[in-house]
């Protein structure tokens, strides 16, 4: 594992660099456009390793990254797992803000913890909330609407077979 991140995180710095400055080069270091997510390794509140990055929407290229473990070597987390999607967002947002670049929208799931981070370090952002995300909660939604009655299960086929219409 550390032979991993002596190697990868050097490299994966460099490649951020080289984005960072095709934004500026194509003048949009002021209106940046985002998209973030954090993710973890494993499922569930007690993830001991837990990642997050930020995109650039026009190139689709990684911005930032940053990672949290709560074990062994390189520990740099004590909290809980759910609190470390945001703490990892801040040190990148503010890393940018260091850096001079102003996030104009940032594309984001629901969480509250990061759309609030966001707002802090840019509150003139526009928070857009990822379709992704957005869809598996309503998928589940819809999931916990079949299991009720008749009448409100033909509303959900109806429903169902209208959005397999939509192109």
């Amino acid at each position: 594992m550390d032979s991993c991140r002596e190697v990868g995180s050097p490299a994966l710095k460099g490649s951020c660099t080289l984005v960072k400055r095709e934004i500026a080069r194509r003048g949009d270091k002021k209106s940046l456009e985002i998209m973030c997510d954090g993710f973890y390794l494993t499922r569930g509140y007690h993830a001991n390793n837990a990642s997050g990055t930020i995109h650039d929407v026009k190139l689709g290229k990684i911005v930032a990254f940053a990672h949290r473990s709560k074990r062994e070597l390189g520990s740099n987390w004590v909290g809980t797992s759910g609190g470390a999607e945001g703490d990892i967002f801040e040190e990148l947002l503010t890393g940018l803000k260091d850096e001079h670049f102003n996030v104009k929208e940032c594309t984001i799931n629901h969480d509250a913890t990061c759309a609030n981070v966001l707002l802090e370090q840019f509150p003139e952002a526009e928070v857009i909330h990822c379709g992704n995300h957005t869809i598996k909660t309503f998928h589940s939604d819809l999931a916990n609407i079949k299991k009720i009655s008749c009448q409100v299960r033909q509303f959900f086929i109806r429903y169902q077979c209208f959005l397999a219409n939509v192109p």
